[in-house]
């Protein structure tokens, strides 16, 4: 019991290392070392845990969409039932990508490194059935594994593209185009994204949203006065 207890204290202490470096310094400029070395452990320690440097990034950014989600649900009040649910989520993480130099360093980091097409499908085929579910589509395991794989490499490749000012776009034109082409998979004209985009956009006029050290979504509501 003991040992049990040990490992998940070594396990917690690694996961949450990495979580403060991979944000003050960004995913590829942290060595396995560095998150090892300041708690005392060997990197055969990380290894043990969590497989790789890759598999903790992962964890560390699926961990960021459920806070994300969670909130959406909880304290805006939007189920995973209500069409606009997806909209807002995905909105959200456009607007970090861009206003948040930390968390922009960490995303683009596990672009290029391909953890978001290798590590991530599941979360993305969990969320890409909702959105299939909430518009009567019934598609097959394998063919949300398809979804998933062309929606995050597409989504990766066209940020990297962006910021490294390859594509001449305005960064919310980039969303719009980005938006059809997800939800238009799923039966959503063209108008009809721009109008759950221009109501996403409405609903989070009323909120400041930002991540802050080691990734802690902080979203909160505006007091009007």
């Amino acid at each position: 019991m003991a040992k049990k207890r040990t490992d998940i204290n070594t396990k917690s202490l690694i996961y949450n290392n990495a979580k403060f470096l991979f944000f003050q310094k960004g995913y590829t400029n942290t060595t396995y070392d560095e998150i090892c070395e300041k708690i005392g452990l060997n990197k055969a320690m990380l290894k043990y845990h969590f497989s790789s440097k890759k598999n903790l990034a992962a964890l560390i950014y699926n961990e960021i969409h459920t806070d994300i989600n969670e909130y959406i649900e909880k304290h805006m009040g939007i189920s995973s039932s209500d069409k606009i649910r997806h909209f807002i989520l995905q909105t959200i993480f456009f607007d970090l990508i861009k206003n948040n130099s930390n968390f922009n360093l960490f995303y683009i980091d596990i672009c290029k490194d391909n953890i978001l097409t290798q590590y991530t499908k599941g979360t993305t085929c969990y969320y890409i059935a909702e959105i299939s579910e909430i518009n009567n589509m019934s598609y097959s395991e394998s063919d949300l594994k398809v979804f998933s794989s062309i929606f995050l490499a597409t989504q990766s490749e066209l940020l990297i593209d962006y910021f490294k000012q390859n594509i001449d776009k305005e960064y919310e034109e980039l969303e719009k185009i980005y938006f059809k082409l997800l939800f238009g998979y799923f039966g959503y004209s063209d108008s009809d994204v721009e109008y759950y985009l221009d109501k996403s956009r409405a609903i989070l006029e009323n909120y400041d949203i930002d991540i802050e050290d080691s990734f802690q979504v902080r979203i909160t509501k505006k007091d009007y006065i």
